[in-house]
Formats: C-alpha cells, structure tokens, sequence
C-alpha cells in the first residue's frame, strides 16, 4: 500500500460497511448497537439498518436497494478496472479560501456546477475559481459534494468532514450517498479525502469499485423500487434471505 493511501480502521464503535468480492455490501452495526444506520430508499422511505444487511451493488437486484443474489448470475465483477484513487489531489487557492479536488472520488452528482457554475466551470481550465463567489457560499456548495472529492481549507485549517449521523441515501438512479460515522472496510482510500462521506456504486458498472464514478449516467442503471413479496421470490432457487435482503442468521451449533 503507498504512502497516499489508507484503510479504515476496525474501531467498532462505528457502524461499517463491507464490500463482498463481487457480491453485495454487508452492513454491520456497531459493537454496542447503539450507533446503528439510517437507509434511505429511492423514493425517501426510511429504515434502520438491521446487523448483516446486504445491500446490492451489482445493478440487478429486482429488490433494490437490496440484494437478492443476482450477482451470482449476472456475472458481476468487484474488480477495479482503472486504480484512479491514490495520490491525485489539486489545490486551487483562491484569496480567502482553497478548494481541494480528488477527480478519482467524484461520482459526477454535479451539485458543485449546478450550486455556483461561476466557481465550478466544467467547460474551462483551470475548472476551480474561488475567488468567483463569496467564501460562504463556497463552502456551502463544497459541503453539499457527496463523494468527499470536494473539501477546503480556510485560514490554514483544512475542512473535510462534515459530521452528520451515521446514514446510507440510495439516490434515485445513483449511487449509495454514504454519511456520518460509517467505517468503508477492506477499501484503500486516498490519505487526504474524507472517511465520513462517500459514494458508493450501486449499478455495476463502476471502474472505481466500490466508489461511485459516475458510470450510472451511461449504462442506464434505474432503481424502480416497485416489487413485490421478499427477496428470495424473486429469482428461483436462491436461498431465503428473509426481511430487507438481511443474511440469514448462521446455523446454531
């Protein structure tokens, strides 16, 4: 592992998250339950998120957002084709701020072009100009960036944590915005973007696996949320998964 680049620890008073190798995303509560997750569905419907919760990743799930096994058929692949994370951040100051940008953590949600395109200039270079607007609303539309490739410095005090509770958002036909104390295990994440928020791929196509970058735009991934009946109804011959995608619990010796 290089120098730029760092894994989460395995502090389990956090909640976590971890990606099975071209599986779902197991959640898993903290040690003393009392930090669990918030999920939000496509359509803003709320739950807490129950111990060994699985989350798909692979865009088949007929039971979005959870699986239901069909990355065993549909040939799903965890692989990171493009290692685009490590080392790649830019700094560009303005007079009272500076923004920092990591390309390899954007899932391209545009909420930076869309909230201040006279600072964010998507068809100019250099693409960042601080200085276009007044500092709060700079760090306005900074924090609003879901994948943490967005954050800034002011007065030599670098902001990149926003410290929200602990919630999973399954953005209609997008990614799992992820937020507040959730620890991403088994992922290598660059040394100076945030832990506390990030976005996740849920539609399969990412080379970026597991993060978000923005591939859901092209392949049309959709997340309907209309189905019916448990998971295991849905494709013939998978084994019970019982309430939410949730694994079952492991036989008792």
């Amino acid at each position: 592992m290089s120098d730029s680049t760092r894994s989460p620890s395995t502090d389990v008073k956090h909640a976590r998250l971890r990606p099975l190798k071209d599986g779902p995303f197991v959640y898993m509560p903290a040690a003393q339950g009392s930090d669990n997750a918030e999920l939000v569905d496509a359509h803003g419907e709320s739950t807490v998120l129950d111990s060994r919760t699985l989350l798909c990743r692979c865009g088949g799930s007929k039971t979005k957002p959870y699986c239901d096994q069909s990355h065993r058929f549909n040939g799903y692949s965890s692989e990171r084709v493009r290692h685009v994370m490590p080392d790649k951040r830019v700094d560009y100051e303005g007079s009272s701020i500076t923004v920092h940008d990591v390309r390899g953590m954007c899932s391209h949600k545009s909420n930076c072009i869309n909230g201040a395109p006279e600072v964010f200039r998507h068809d100019r270079r250099p693409w960042i100009d601080p200085d276009a607007a007044d500092v709060e609303k700079v760090v306005r539309v900074v924090e609003s960036c879901p994948s943490g490739s967005l954050f800034y410095t002011i007065g030599g005090v670098m902001h990149r944590d926003w410290d929200g509770p602990p919630r999973v958002i399954a953005d209609p036909d997008g990614p799992f915005q992820v937020s507040g104390p959730i620890e991403l295990t088994e992922t290598e994440l660059p040394a100076t973007t945030s832990t506390d928020h990030y976005s996740l791929c849920r539609c399969g196509g990412a080379k970026n696996a597991p993060f978000c970058d923005g591939s859901h735009w092209i392949n049309g991934f959709e997340d309907p949320g209309e189905y019916e009946g448990g998971a295991s109804a849905m494709v013939p011959g998978l084994p019970e998964l019982g309430s939410h995608g949730r694994e079952p619990d492991p036989p008792k010796r």
